[in-house]
Parts: structure tokens; C-alpha cells; sequence
């Protein structure tokens, strides 16, 4: 939201940095949402749709949005007619994730951030900021279970020994710290070339190709975890459960997993 809001149009950019950086909170969706923005017949702008997977929305003072068609990016205040915020139940209990339904809601002018190109710019930077911010937490992610996954087969013994100690799991791990470092590996690449420039094609292709290798392998990691952790981890009171359903969340964040893989193909086979 700084971002977007620093490379805004905004007149008072200045208390608005003030603001969100003392004071309050802006959140954004975490997936594709479906919203348009129309003139009504004061002449005013009129936001309707549904924003998904916002984050916190029942915290935040104003939301970042934009329009499906890519030609507005607005800040909406939400304690305001029109505006619905709806807690949405996951089985991912370390976040709070709301869905916020906007029915005829008025947009004042001096809330809106860009139009046109550069709405479309402000839109696809957003969304690649997205894809490398979830690529990170699922790296994280995976990074921390691997560990609590080996820390739990060197203390776990079996048949006299350490289940550590059994070549076979030893392979499974390696090739878990594999799969995890050439995911750690591809998004610190990509954000070292990119830097601060995330609002082009090629920058948003880096993020695509960062969130959709990360967020296969948290799940994958996820999944084996509960395997090398044995019955223990079959309990839903059990930490590989909270890793778990947040892998599996985060492949539906952002956009879902079945249309990266086009899109990036599709992005490589257009090159020369």
C-alpha cells in the first residue's frame, strides 16, 4: 500500500506515508478479485464487486483495490455505507482473511490512485509484489519445517537408533533441502534483478515463476513432513498441521497455481 501509494496521484502523499507508517492500516486482497468502477449519476465514481482473501479487513482503515480491467486503482475507506466485511473460515488458523463486498460504493477523486496505463502498471506491480511476498513466506516456511523435521529424526528413536540415521529418510531429506534451497535460490535471484523495478512484463513473469516453484515446494514439504514425523503428526494439534494447510493456502493466494504454469510458459516461448 506505501508502494502504491507513493507512486500514487494522490495530492497528500506526504501524511499518507505519515499516517500508514504511525497510525493506520491499509490492507489488500490476497487474490484475484472480481470489481468494477462506474460513473453514477452525480458524476462520482461508484465501486461494486467483491474483494477476496483480504487480510485483517476488520482492522484496516482503507483497502487497496483495483478494478478487474485493470483502469483504476483506488484507496476505499471501509467504514462506510455500502462497504460489507465478512470473515471467511480457512483451515489456515494462523491468518485472518475476510471477504469485503462493495454494493454502489461512492469513490471520492482524491482517492484515486491511477488510471488507465498507469492504473495498469500500478495493477501489475501490486500483483508481482504479491506473487514475491507469498514465494517468501512459503520459503520461509518450508525452510523452518525441513528443520523441525530433522531436529524431530535425530531425537526420535526406532529399532535402537535414530530414525535420523536411516539412509532411506536421509535421501527424502536431501531431497527436500534440494527442492528448498533452488526455491530460495530462484527468489533471491529474481528480486536482486529486478531491485525496485516490479511494474513490467518481465518483472511480473519473475514473480510468477518465484511464487509458483515456492509455493509447490512448501506443499511438498509440507506433505512429506507429515510422513517422516510419523502418527504423531496425523493430529491436527500438531505444528505440521499449521504448515500444512498454510502451504496448501498459499498455492490459492494471489492467483491460482494451474494458471502460473501457462502463463510463465506462455511468457517464455513468446521470447525471441
Amino acid at each position: 500500500a506505501i508502494d502504491a501509494i507513493c507512486n500514487g496521484s494522490l495530492a497528500d502523499r506526504d501524511q499518507w506515508v505519515e499516517r500508514l507508517t504511525t497510525r493506520d492500516y491499509v490492507t489488500a486482497p490476497l487474490a484475484e478479485s472480481s470489481l468494477s468502477m462506474t460513473k453514477g449519476r452525480s458524476g462520482k465514481e461508484r465501486l461494486t464487486g467483491l474483494a477476496s482473501a483480504v487480510p485483517s479487513a476488520d482492522k484496516a482503515s482503507h483497502i487497496l483495490v483495483c478494478t478487474s480491467d485493470g483502469e483504476c486503482v483506488a484507496l476505499v475507506p471501509l467504514g462506510q455505507p455500502g462497504v460489507e466485511v465478512t470473515l471467511r473460515s480457512t483451515w489456515d488458523v494462523t491468518r485472518r482473511l475476510f471477504d469485503v463486498r462493495f454494493t454502489d460504493v461512492e469513490v471520492d477523486e482524491t482517492f484515486i490512485l491511477a488510471r488507465g496505463q498507469a492504473a495498469q502498471e500500478r495493477a501489475r506491480n501490486f500483483s508481482t509484489q504479491r506473487d514475491f511476498a507469498l514465494a517468501a513466506d512459503s520459503v520461509g516456511g518450508a525452510a523452518a519445517l525441513l528443520e523441525m523435521t530433522i531436529d524431530y529424526l535425530q531425537m526420535r528413536r526406532q529399532f535402537g537408533r535414530p530414525l535420523a540415521m536411516f539412509q532411506a529418510l536421509k535421501h527424502r531429506c536431501a531431497d527436500l533441502k534440494v527442492l528448498t534451497s533452488a526455491a530460495e535460490a530462484l527468489l533471491l535471484d529474481s528480486l536482486g534483478r529486478l531491485g525496485t523495478q516490479t511494474d513490467d512484463r518481465g518483472a511480473e513473469t519473475m514473480g510468477k515463476m518465484a511464487k509458483y516453484l515456492a509455493c509447490s515446494v512448501y506443499s511438498r514439504v509440507a506433505e512429506e513432513a507429515l510422513q517422516l514425523h510419523g502418527g504423531i503428526a496425523m493430529t491436527s494439534e500438531h505444528p505440521c498441521h499449521l504448515f500444512l494447510k498454510r502451504a496448501l493456502l498459499n498455492e490459492h493466494l494471489g492467483r491460482h497455481n494451474d494458471s502460473y504454469d501457462l502463463d510463465i510458459a506462455a511468457s517464455l516461448l513468446s521470447k525471441p
